[in-house]
């Protein structure tokens, strides 16, 4: 699970760097952090 979440947060920032605060980031992230405990 830690690999998981490390996994996203790298995602978010790398995302964070190509797009300037992008709402749908804030969604698109939720959606990963709902879906990680299934995994």
């Amino acid at each position: 699970l830690n690999a998981a979440f490390d996994a996203v947060q790298s995602i978010v920032k790398a995302e964070r760097l190509r797009r300037d605060r992008r709402h749908g980031m804030f969604d698109f992230v939720r959606e990963l952090l709902e879906e990680t405990p299934s995994l």
